[in-house]
């Protein structure tokens, strides 16, 4: 699979979080790589002249206050395709052209004005520092056992639900502090009723720890479909 691999320096997370282990208890979020979020803030990058040699600073079509680094990697399904010594057509070789062609965006902390982790009151940013797989982890998953074809698709599904699975983590955590506020506070009606919704969300959170066991049980697994 070709790569266009967008690294966002940037002021403010706004990387996509997920768990990619539905088993381990306390299991350290990472970040999606096939998604960023759009964002818009008050904090521009750092001005041109703080850059060595007035590096201009390029636009991000996704974020305000980023600068956007871009890599580009190409796998041998399209460079076997070019000659090797036609260096204009390597170079107006373009990783879209690949039909396994992913958009990968990672997210690293940019220094406000040069200041590490001083952020002015206003414009408070938390970064979350979510592990990072593919870019610099190409290999994240050696388990993949189906032909190559079918990974961009599989990574895609198995992202998204491990996108939900974070999120009904955190719900249900926050659902549980809820129900022993309101037992504390001796309000035993509402704390029930507390309960109850705690939990059909550990029910919901079960489920989707399901489905992500599945998927990536699938995932080393191979199939007919391959071994022909």
């Amino acid at each position: 699979m070709c790569r266009r691999i967008i690294t966002h320096n940037m002021h403010h997370d706004v990387a996509v979080p997920m768990i990619l282990d539905p088993v381990i208890v306390d299991a350290i979020p990472c970040a999606n790589p096939l998604r960023t979020q759009f964002h818009r803030c008050e904090v521009a990058p750092n001005p041109p002249f703080t850059w060595m040699l007035n590096t201009p600073v390029e636009n991000c079509p996704y974020h305000s206050c980023c600068v956007p680094e871009v890599e580009e990697e190409f796998c041998h399904k399209l460079t076997a395709d070019v000659d090797e010594d036609d260096e204009d057509a390597i170079e107006a070789s373009e990783p879209e052209q690949c039909e396994d062609f992913i958009l990968e965006h990672h997210h690293e902390r940019l220094p406000y004005f040069g200041n590490e982790y001083v952020n002015p009151e206003a414009v408070p940013a938390t970064w979350r520092f979510l592990g990072r797989i593919r870019g610099r982890n190409p290999d994240w998953f050696l388990g993949f056992a189906h032909d190559g074809k079918f990974r961009a698709n599989w990574e895609e599904k198995c992202f998204a639900e491990c996108e939900k699975l974070y999120i009904l983590k955190n719900d249900l955590d926050l659902l549980y502090a809820a129900v022993q506020d309101l037992m504390d506070r001796a309000l035993w009606d509402m704390a029930q009723t507390a309960r109850a919704q705690y939990l059909r969300a550990g029910e919901k959170l079960h489920e989707q720890m399901k489905l992500v066991f599945d998927l990536f049980e699938w995932a080393v697994e191979p199939c007919n479909l391959c071994e022909r």
